[in-house]
């Protein structure tokens, strides 16, 4: 007795798909940087955090007016003040961090639509979200919104490829037979036996 297979997506991500979505990322972008439109009341604020870490020398504790400022997580102003120290105390520094941020979402994204739905897919995946309107607001918004979407895509992105990357049985597409449930001599495929759960005393 035979498994019926069904045939996985061809490929993945290749390293010149990468650089096609960077290269289509950097120029859209860059439009935006180079505009260099008005700060708003937000983004103001994560500017004000990190120019009061620098000029007092504290890196550790964000504050603004000389207190502390909890009400954010210190990562972005930890990731911003070294490209603000190298390019300048201007907007278009600011705008950088979250730019870095926004490039692997999308490289990460376009990876895992193109596990599931091939390369060609992928590519295209990775486009749409980088001209998505909100998206593109926020990747070069200096805020801790692309900050937190990075740090969940990456668990996402992570979660994927221990699971589900090429080689895996559970990709779906594949033979979805792992060592566990192989077929035996009488042609039935063995499941690794469940046992009950234990009982709370």
């Amino acid at each position: 007795m035979t498994p019926m297979t069904t045939n996985a997506p061809a490929s993945t991500l290749a390293g010149r798909d990468f650089a096609v979505l960077i290269a289509f990322s950097v120029v859209l972008f860059s439009f935006m940087i180079l505009y260099d439109r008005p700060l708003g009341n937000h983004e103001t604020v994560h500017c004000v955090n990190i120019r009061e870490m620098r000029a007092d020398g504290d890196w550790i504790i964000p504050h603004m007016g000389g207190r502390p400022w909890l009400e954010r997580p210190p990562l972005p102003f930890w990731l911003t003040m070294p490209l603000v120290s190298v390019f300048g105390d201007t907007s278009r520094a600011y705008r950088v961090a979250p730019l870095l941020v926004a490039l692997p979402v999308i490289l990460m994204a376009g990876w895992i639509a193109s596990l599931w739905f091939g390369r060609r897919v992928g590519l295209l995946a990775g486009m749409i979200l980088a001209t998505c309107r909100e998206f593109t607001h926020y990747a070069v918004a200096p805020e801790c919104d692309m900050f937190l979407c990075g740090v969940i895509t990456t668990a996402i992105w992570l979660f994927v490829y221990l699971e589900f990357r090429p080689g895996r049985s559970r990709l779906p597409g594949g033979t979805g037979e792992g060592p566990a449930r192989q077929a035996g001599p009488t042609g039935r495929i063995h499941r690794p036996r469940r046992h009950p759960p234990l009982a709370l005393r």
